[in-house]
Protein backbone atom coordinates (compact mmCIF):
# COMPACT_ATOMS: atom_id res chain seq x y z
CA UNK A 1 0.00 0.00 0.00
CA UNK A 2 2.93 2.31 0.89
CA UNK A 3 4.49 2.13 -2.75
CA UNK A 4 0.60 3.09 -4.41
CA UNK A 5 0.90 5.81 -2.03
CA UNK A 6 4.00 7.36 -3.08
CA UNK A 7 3.68 6.48 -6.50
CA UNK A 8 0.18 8.72 -6.61
CA UNK A 9 1.90 11.24 -4.43
CA UNK A 10 4.38 11.31 -7.32
CA UNK A 11 1.90 11.55 -10.24
CA UNK A 12 -0.70 14.28 -8.12
CA UNK A 13 2.86 16.44 -7.31
CA UNK A 14 4.02 17.43 -11.18
CA UNK A 15 4.48 21.42 -10.48
CA UNK A 16 5.89 22.89 -13.94
CA UNK A 17 6.47 19.02 -15.24
CA UNK A 18 4.17 19.68 -18.08
CA UNK A 19 5.64 23.24 -18.67
CA UNK A 20 9.04 21.89 -18.99
CA UNK A 21 8.39 19.17 -21.21
CA UNK A 22 6.06 21.31 -23.64
CA UNK A 23 9.17 23.82 -24.29
CA UNK A 24 11.08 21.00 -24.66
CA UNK A 25 9.02 19.56 -27.58
CA UNK A 26 8.48 23.33 -28.87
CA UNK A 27 12.65 23.58 -28.91
CA UNK A 28 12.70 20.04 -31.01
CA UNK A 29 10.01 21.19 -33.39
CA UNK A 30 11.61 24.64 -33.70
CA UNK A 31 14.77 22.98 -34.28
CA UNK A 32 13.11 20.49 -37.18
CA UNK A 33 11.30 23.10 -38.73
CA UNK A 34 14.36 24.97 -38.97
CA UNK A 35 16.81 22.39 -40.05
CA UNK A 36 13.88 21.31 -42.80
CA UNK A 37 14.06 24.91 -43.92
CA UNK A 38 17.89 24.82 -44.53
CA UNK A 39 17.62 21.66 -46.09
CA UNK A 40 14.71 22.78 -48.71
CA UNK A 41 16.77 26.13 -49.37
CA UNK A 42 19.88 24.34 -50.09
CA UNK A 43 18.04 21.86 -52.55
CA UNK A 44 16.04 24.21 -54.56
CA UNK A 45 19.55 26.46 -54.85
CA UNK A 46 21.19 23.02 -56.18
CA UNK A 47 18.84 22.15 -58.39
CA UNK A 48 18.56 26.21 -60.19
CA UNK A 49 22.40 25.22 -60.32
CA UNK A 50 21.77 22.12 -62.31
CA UNK A 51 18.92 23.53 -64.87
CA UNK A 52 21.23 26.15 -65.85
CA UNK A 53 24.25 23.96 -66.31
CA UNK A 54 22.01 21.42 -68.20
CA UNK A 55 20.67 24.17 -70.36
CA UNK A 56 23.88 25.36 -70.87
CA UNK A 57 24.91 22.23 -72.39
CA UNK A 58 22.08 21.31 -74.38
CA UNK A 59 22.91 25.06 -76.15
CA UNK A 60 26.61 24.32 -76.92
CA UNK A 61 25.81 20.42 -77.92
CA UNK A 62 22.80 21.93 -80.63
CA UNK A 63 25.91 24.46 -81.70
CA UNK A 64 28.17 21.91 -81.90
CA UNK A 65 25.34 19.71 -84.16
CA UNK A 66 25.20 22.60 -86.21
CA UNK A 67 28.42 23.07 -87.27
CA UNK A 68 29.25 19.51 -87.96
CA UNK A 69 26.02 19.72 -90.15
CA UNK A 70 27.60 22.78 -91.84
CA UNK A 71 30.85 20.87 -92.06
CA UNK A 72 29.64 17.72 -93.65
CA UNK A 73 27.91 19.91 -95.95
CA UNK A 74 31.36 21.63 -97.29
CA UNK A 75 32.78 18.04 -97.38
CA UNK A 76 30.06 17.03 -99.48
CA UNK A 77 29.58 19.97 -101.72
CA UNK A 78 33.58 20.19 -102.92
CA UNK A 79 33.45 16.16 -103.04
CA UNK A 80 30.77 16.48 -105.48
CA UNK A 81 32.36 19.15 -107.50
CA UNK A 82 35.98 17.70 -107.62
CA UNK A 83 34.85 14.71 -108.54
CA UNK A 84 37.52 13.37 -106.53
CA UNK A 85 40.36 13.92 -109.76
CA UNK A 86 42.92 13.31 -106.94
CA UNK A 87 43.22 13.66 -103.21
CA UNK A 88 45.47 17.07 -103.53
CA UNK A 89 42.79 18.91 -105.27
CA UNK A 90 40.01 17.38 -103.00
CA UNK A 91 42.17 18.41 -99.97
CA UNK A 92 43.27 21.64 -101.13
CA UNK A 93 39.83 22.85 -102.13
CA UNK A 94 38.54 21.66 -99.20
CA UNK A 95 40.79 23.53 -97.16
CA UNK A 96 39.78 26.74 -99.29
CA UNK A 97 36.07 25.90 -98.57
CA UNK A 98 36.25 25.54 -95.25
CA UNK A 99 38.22 29.04 -94.91
CA UNK A 100 35.27 30.39 -96.75
CA UNK A 101 32.82 29.36 -94.11
CA UNK A 102 34.90 30.72 -90.73
CA UNK A 103 35.02 33.95 -92.57
CA UNK A 104 31.49 34.60 -93.45
CA UNK A 105 30.20 33.40 -89.94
Amino acid sequence: MLVWKNAKEKIVNQRGYTLILVLLVIVVLSISGVSIMGVTASNTKRSSGDRDHQAVYYIAEAGATLKMEEIKEVITQTYELTHVQNAYVFLQTLILDLRRLKKIQ
